[in-house]
């Protein structure tokens, strides 16, 4: 995939994804006002980053939601989740409410399912809505190789 015409244009445009600076940095190179890096900055709070931490990628947030509009769902936020869940289950997932996950298993590197409540449930697919960081030192704590490096 990456040795086709697309792939390698994806490959020669990759510094367009602004990922090699930090979402502050390029901030303070796209305005002389501080006050408009303040304003940039705050959208790297919108997923819980940090704006001298996180990937300059991140400015496509302000770019799609001033550029391209914002769009709300008419019942509310909520409604895309209880959409998305109505989705899932016609399409025959099934989600354990209330159940806290003790572990991700894995076959290698690969996830087979989770340990919930000393309980395997094996998946053909895990996902997990923690943050990296969580997830790898939480529900993956015994696989030490796959963690980050800790700074």
């Amino acid at each position: 995939m990456l040795f086709t015409k697309a792939g390698l244009k994806t490959l020669l445009n990759l510094e367009k994804l602004d990922a090699t600076r930090t979402m502050h940095e390029a901030n303070q190179q796209m305005f002389k006002d501080e006050r408009m890096v303040q304003f940039y900055d705050r959208y790297a709070t919108y997923n819980g980053s940090n704006p001298y931490a996180a990937p300059g990628t991140l400015n496509v947030i302000p770019h799609l939601e001033q550029g391209m509009g914002a769009y709300f769902p008419n019942e509310g936020m909520y409604a895309i989740i209880t959409g998305l869940v109505k989705l899932a289950g016609e399409l025959g997932i099934k989600f354990n409410y209330n159940s806290p996950v003790d572990e991700i298993l894995l076959d290698g590197k690969t996830a087979k399912g989770v340990k919930v409540l000393g309980n395997v449930i094996n998946a053909d697919i895990v996902i997990s809505n923690m943050d990296v960081w969580f997830t790898y030192n939480t529900l993956l704590k015994n696989h030490p190789k796959l963690h980050p490096q800790k700074h």
